[in-house]
């Protein structure tokens, strides 16, 4: 019974992690409309709290009818790697121009990465059940 209990516990813990990840690029996808394209004017280093190897972080220059912009992404990632004066198309959310998405769909690497991070869980209990 116990047993049953910490798997129900667990399963709707991953269920309600994978939703809100499902719902953040939902929202991306769906607010980022505006295409621009970017140069990679920096890519910010740091290394990792636990573990090896580097992070990066690109900043981006758009240009647009408004002028120039600075687009600095939210988060460190090793899941892409942009050099200095790389040109990369954005979709950009047109109200608030740091929430945006590559527009080469090969570049959103934080996606696959999410739904992994959502399914390797559940793969794991189901041997688990499998297996006892």
């Amino acid at each position: 019974m116990i047993v049953i209990l910490f798997i129900l516990i667990v399963v709707v813990f991953w269920t309600a992690l994978c939703y809100s990840k499902y719902k953040k690029w939902h929202i991306r996808m769906k607010k980022c409309t505006r295409l621009v394209h970017g140069l990679v004017i920096e890519v910010k280093e740091r290394k990792p709290i636990r573990g090896s190897g580097m992070l990066y972080k690109p900043i981006f220059m758009v240009r647009d009818e408004n002028g120039e912009t600075k687009i600095e992404s939210a988060y460190y990632s090793n899941l892409i790697s942009l050099s200095v004066n790389s040109k990369v198309d954005l979709l950009v959310d047109p109200d608030d121009y740091n929430t945006f998405i590559y527009a080469d769909r090969s570049l959103n690497k934080g996606l696959p990465a999410d739904i992994i991070c959502c399914c390797l869980p559940i793969v794991f209990l189901v041997g688990i059940l499998l297996l006892s």
